[in-house]
């Protein structure tokens, strides 16, 4: 299982592998907040200064999704980043922390934001959206693995 979009394909996209659509999320850019609750810091246009940005690494799907759908958009404001890791729940940790920001999952920091303890870093034209995808090989599995593959995309 992972997430996945229509930009950014990776080698599980490919023969000989099989996917289905499972459910779906969202990236959205969060920050801590400040004494008043505004973001700490916020994706701003040319001329702001620099907003640290926590960023997945190369080896990443989520970066290699960023990359694919935001990477050059984000070249063209103020951000600089400061931190990279493979793990959306490392990221999650840092902002948390108050180091930056950080698209995360929806699902992952939807709490933190109901909670007050995130809150959105830029407008909502900066989200992704994602799939939430089930991969598996196109060979038989055996009976139990088949049986799981059936009953979660709905066969």
């Amino acid at each position: 299982m992972s997430h996945a979009h229509s930009k950014a394909q990776g080698a599980l996209d490919a023969e000989p592998y099989r996917s289905a659509r499972i459910g779906e999320d969202l990236l959205i850019a969060v920050s801590a907040p400040d004494e008043e609750g505004n973001a700490r810091y916020q994706l701003a246009r040319q001329g702001g200064p620099a907003v640290p940005v926590l960023q997945y690494t190369e080896e990443s799907g989520l970066g290699r999704i960023m990359r694919a759908v935001i990477g050059r958009r984000l070249e063209s404001v103020p951000a600089q980043t400061v931190f990279t890791a493979h793990l959306a729940s490392v990221l999650r940790t840092m902002v948390l922390d108050g180091r930056g920001i950080a698209w995360l999952p929806q699902t992952l920091v939807e709490d933190d934001i109901d909670q007050g303890r995130l809150v959105a870093a830029a407008s909502n034209d900066w989200e992704v959206p994602l799939e939430i995808r089930l991969y598996r090989d196109s060979e038989l599995l055996g009976k139990a693995a088949n049986a799981f593959w059936n009953a979660a995309v709905g066969v």
